[in-house]
């Protein structure tokens, strides 16, 4: 069952994610959990439509609904505003277009709770007790199910006493009747999902280790999407491609050859035509099933003989992908070949991938898979042109151990693996099509291109990024490798012989139906930052421009915080597509942290104490829905934020941290790559996922604020001139003789240090040259101790 579920990016964001309710079940109470985070609503579609509903709410889910319903509403799982369940159902409520807020049951695979519930009647004599009780309650006693039927039909609104979980359990515990049930909308799941051809069981491993048959299970298999094979011709005569269809054929060899000439059966067909069998065979109960048999094949010859120079193929290559972008439309292109060269690159043949990466689909981007290359060695690399550009998705070989195929290419180009080794598919001729066996990555790439018809067949508005992040982000970790945090290779963990790992069919498509289609970002640095991932820019990635914080009750930004000071964080959300978005500003998650090796998660879950000062916490946003306009941005305001003050005066200023970091995450249900990795660098982490962003902020010491009890005796600074300044002044003062370490503050009315220097000797310029006119605080410490203040006036 393909239940799909919103990935949470923080542990501990409401205060539980589940709390206790029941039903009767035959008359016993039975405990289940109610998710805390989301809820079904119901909307009336006469006051807002659904397009508008579903960006607004950001349905997590649709719920069909019968049909003297769906005329008039519209039901969807929601995300609930932090806080406690019952103040998000009651904010869901307020909302006009809401007509009823009914709870979910469970976390991972949710159910929801309809509006509808059924009581059974002890005789028929009972329907006017239940229209009564029901009256009691705000619910609509709907009639008999069926004509003279005991069970009968109640509904609930918001202005009922309860929702139906509850009030079924209510009427069922009154003694009045017979049994209850509280009508859960389930999912119908149709256990005819793998298919009956007749080598499905015994010799297609490979679609079983895939986990392909919930997802043929569920309906998808690559309706709607094009696959072009970019190859030397698919014999589409073969039995197997009876019901497929061709959306497009070229012989990209000849200018202007007619492709129904060149693309007929034959032994040079070979290669084309077993890669396509991954993909296209029927579900038909012969000899194979494909991974997408409903997609729809570009089919598209370019290569010349193998072991053959050719002057053509350059041009030959351009003819190939510019018909398959921009004539065909192709979704997924499958490249199953190299140039064998490392020192010559085509700048056409790069031009035309780029191309189909960034403006295929009409702007959506084209998903590009390559194959690994085979004939691996001790240095293997990945073989151009696959290795020149990391948006192509590069696919290695496996065996049926899950095992690394050892003629199968590897290294830091590496994404992905998939069956390649004694895999069976389709022959160029119509009397042997089941006698073909490949072993080559080859064949492993066009089990990668199956998967992205299957994930754009599912989630059509999906870019190419997003598909690429999918694949990679729920492979299987087989094989007994080690993976992990690679530098290369970012995204989620990784080996160098297996990649991220095994295609999931399974839950790269729960993914994709989860993803929506707007993508929302923070930007990581200046203004070079489009919010595409990965960002490589050479920029520090831990300056947001999009982070800002204020202390509380001033409008002014800082740069610079001080311990047991208050403020206001804001960050300004972009959407990087031309959806309008209405986005819950609780959506958004903020984490602190003054750890100085700072691992995404572990840097904030961790826990401890510096000298007594936390080192690490959360803030949750807060406020309603923001509207971020299509290409536009929108400012999400957190709740407040207290820098911890230190417990412990034992630690010298040197020992406590000197910076803290604040990490902003817009949890938006797209995929976040190693969201539960701890071993991630944070900078890494930012890079990959655009909706992640850091700020580093210098840190102060602990002091008493502005107004200062040494200004008399105890105040071990002596003068302070000259004051007013128009740049610089000499501070004078004595230390204590047993001060390991001065130090010498100016901060800002603002709360912002803008001058700090180790205090030596008994007087230290102090310069402000920089600094705008206005009122300063100089703050004299020892060993972390205040030993003096002065208030400094820049003219």
């Amino acid at each position: 069952m393909l239940l799909a579920a919103a990935l949470l990016l923080t542990a501990g964001a409401w205060a539980q994610k589940t709390h206790t309710g029941y039903y009767l079940y035959h008359g016993k109470r039975v405990e289940v959990p109610v998710n805390s985070e989301v809820a079904l609503a119901y909307f009336r579609t006469a006051k807002m439509d659904t397009a508008t509903i579903h960006h607004r709410y950001q349905c997590l889910k649709e719920v069909t609904l019968a049909a003297d319903k769906a005329d008039t509403l519209y039901a969807c799982e929601v995300r609930l505003p932090e806080g406690t369940y019952e103040e998000g159902v009651a904010w869901l409520k307020a909302q006009p277009e809401v007509w009823d807020v009914e709870p979910v049951i469970g976390t991972t695979e949710r159910v929801p709770v309809s509006n509808m519930f059924f009581v059974k009647l002890r005789t028929a004599d009972d329907a006017a007790l239940l229209a009564e009780e029901a009256a009691k309650c705000g619910a609509r006693h709907e009639g008999p199910v069926l004509p003279g039927d005991l069970w009968h039909a109640l509904s609930v609104d918001k202005h009922s006493a309860g929702d139906a979980l509850a009030l079924s359990t209510q009427l069922g515990e009154s003694g009045k009747f017979a049994d209850v049930d509280p009508g859960f909308a389930y999912q119908v799941h149709f256990n005819v999902d793998c298919p009956d051809d007749t080598g499905f069981d015994n010799d297609q491993w490979n679609m079983q280790d895939m986990n392909l048959c919930s997802v043929w299970g569920d309906g998808i298999k690559g309706a709607g999407i094009k696959v072009a094979i970019i190859d030397n011709g698919v014999d589409i005569s073969n039995p197997e491609f009876d019901n497929m269809t061709v959306a497009g054929a070229r012989n990209a060899s000849v200018p202007g050859a007619n492709p129904a000439t060149i693309l007929g059966s034959s032994p040079s067909n070979t290669h084309a035509t077993g890669l396509a069998g991954i993909i296209f065979s029927n579900h038909d109960s012969l000899y194979i099933a494909g991974m997408a048999p409903e997609a729809s094949l570009v089919n598209v010859s370019f290569a010349a003989p193998a072991a053959s120079y050719s002057d053509y193929l350059v041009a030959a290559a351009h003819r190939a992908f510019s018909y398959a972008v921009d004539t065909a439309h192709s979704d997924v292109i499958l490249c199953a070949w190299d140039l064998q060269t490392w020192s010559v690159p085509s700048s056409i043949l790069e031009a035309d991938i780029v191309n189909a990466m960034e403006n295929g689909r009409y702007g959506k981007g084209a998903t590009v898979v390559f194959a690994a290359g085979n004939t691996a060695n001790l240095d293997s690399n990945i073989l151009y042109p696959a290795n020149f550009d990391d948006r192509i998705l590069v696919v290695g070989g496996i065996d049926r151990q899950h095992s690394w195929f050892n003629t199968s290419r590897f290294g830091s180009k590496l994404d992905v693996v998939a069956p390649g080794n004694s895999v069976p598919t389709t022959y160029y001729s119509q009397y042997m099509y089941h006698t073909m066996v490949f072993y080559s990555t080859s064949i492993a790439a066009a089990h990668a291109a199956g998967l992205a018809a299957l994930i754009l067949s599912a989630n059509p508005n999906l870019t190419r990024h997003q598909v690429d992040r999918i694949i990679k982000g729920t492979a299987q970790k087989v094989g007994g490798y080690t993976y992990g945090y690679s530098s290369v290779q970012p995204v989620g963990s990784w080996n160098a012989k297996m990649g991220h790992g095994l295609l999931d069919a399974t839950a790269a498509v729960e993914q994709a139906t989860s993803t929506p289609a707007y993508d929302l970002w923070i930007k990581d640095d200046g203004m070079d930052d489009t919010g595409n991932e990965p960002n490589y820019d050479s920029y520090p990635v831990y300056e947001s421009p999009s982070i800002h914080v204020f202390p509380l009750g001033y409008t002014s930004e800082v740069y610079n915080l001080n311990y047991d000071q208050t403020y206001t964080i804001q960050v300004a959300i972009h959407n990087l597509t031309s959806t309008p978005v209405y986005f819950l500003n609780s959506n958004v998650k903020f984490y602190w942290t003054v750890v100085s090796n700072k691992l995404w998660r572990n840097s904030w879950t961790s826990g401890g104490t510096t000298c007594g000062f936390a080192n690490s916490g959360t803030v949750n946003a807060t406020g309603t829905t923001t509207s971020i306009s299509a290409g536009g941005y929108g400012i999400v305001t957190s709740a407040t934020f207290t820098v911890p003050a230190y417990e412990t005066p034992l630690c010298t200023l040197w020992d406590k941290p000197s910076s803290l970091s604040i990490v902003a995450v817009v949890d938006d249900d797209n995929l976040t790559v190693g969201e539960n990795a701890t071993d991630y660098p944070l900078e890494a982490f930012v890079r990959i996922n655009n909706n992640v962003a850091w700020k580093s902020y210098s840190l102060g010491p602990t002091l008493p604020g502005y107004a200062s009890p040494l200004n008399g005796d105890g105040n071990c600074i002596s003068t302070l001139s000259p004051n007013p300044t128009t740049g610089q002044a000499t501070l004078e003062y004595t230390l204590p003789e047993d001060v390991r370490v001065g130090e010498v503050l100016v901060m800002n009315s603002m709360g912002a240090v803008v001058y700090r220097a180790p205090a030596t000797g008994q007087n230290h310029v102090i310069d402000l040259s920089s600094t705008p006119s206005g009122s300063y605080y100089v703050y004299l410490t020892g060993d972390g101790e205040l030993l003096g203040m002065r208030t400094l006036i820049r003219d």
